[in-house]
């Protein structure tokens, strides 16, 4: 009975093996403005006087993380997250030259029409962590997102990275920690550029600022590694 209770705590005794963690979440998005609205390519010299308005929408993700043994306190994580702040319908003044970029700006307004707006970000993340006795955990670290996949209603995002600002908690559902449950904020930042093909050949797109609080609530699976 004593060495099989010795085995049992063996097994048990967590910071003696680094974790590796597969994580499922899903949330709340909730973007600024796209400001800083610059276009490119054929719409060089048009401007738009309003940022876009993006809604709040669903966002779910996941990731697979990794703290080794011997560094507890740190973490590693490559993560997956899916979005859709679509663009508002709204009013708009915009600013354009003539054809050349000869003659007098030229000014239009009207409506701007809704837009689906699908955000992919993917990306490593280093985490810093605390535990306590009891098995909560507190961490925060830093990711650098990238975007695949992007879309604009039919422009597509050129390449690009950003910064992903991350906060959280964990707590044990099981009592040894192998299933967790999680809440966690991010803080996205990125300058991020579309382009959309014509049907005449001609590359039309836009530059400009994106930013979003995303809350996260999840289920986190740990595997304990020797």
């Amino acid at each position: 009975m004593i060495g099989l209770a010795v085995a049992l705590d063996t097994c048990t005794t967590k910071p003696a093996h680094a974790e590796l963690y597969v994580t499922a979440m899903g949330g709340w998005n909730m973007p600024g403005d796209f400001t800083g609205f610059h276009a490119e390519y054929a719409w060089q010299g048009r401007q738009f006087e309003d940022a876009l308005k993006l809604q709040n929408g669903v966002v779910y993700g996941g990731k697979l993380g990794w703290s080794p043994r011997s560094a507890p306190w740190f973490a590693f994580e490559i993560q997956a997250i899916k979005s859709w702040p679509n663009q508002k319908e709204q009013a708009f003044v915009q600013f354009a030259r003539p054809p050349g970029g000869s003659g007098g700006w030229q000014v239009n307004s009207g409506t701007l029409a809704g837009t689906q707006w699908k955000m992919i970000q993917v990306g490593p993340n280093v985490l810093l962590r605390h535990t306590l006795d009891n098995g909560f955990m507190f961490y925060s670290g830093l990711g650098v997102p990238f975007f695949p996949g992007s879309s604009y209603g039919g422009a597509s995002i050129r390449p690009g990275a950003g910064l992903d600002f991350i906060a959280g908690f964990k707590g044990n559902v099981t009592e040894d920690g192998t299933y967790r449950w999680m809440l966690e904020a991010h803080k996205v930042y990125a300058k991020q550029t579309y382009r959309q093909i014509e049907v005449d050949g001609m590359h039309n797109g836009f530059t400009g600022h994106y930013e979003t609080t995303m809350v996260f609530a999840g289920i986190e699976r740990t595997f304990w590694v020797k």
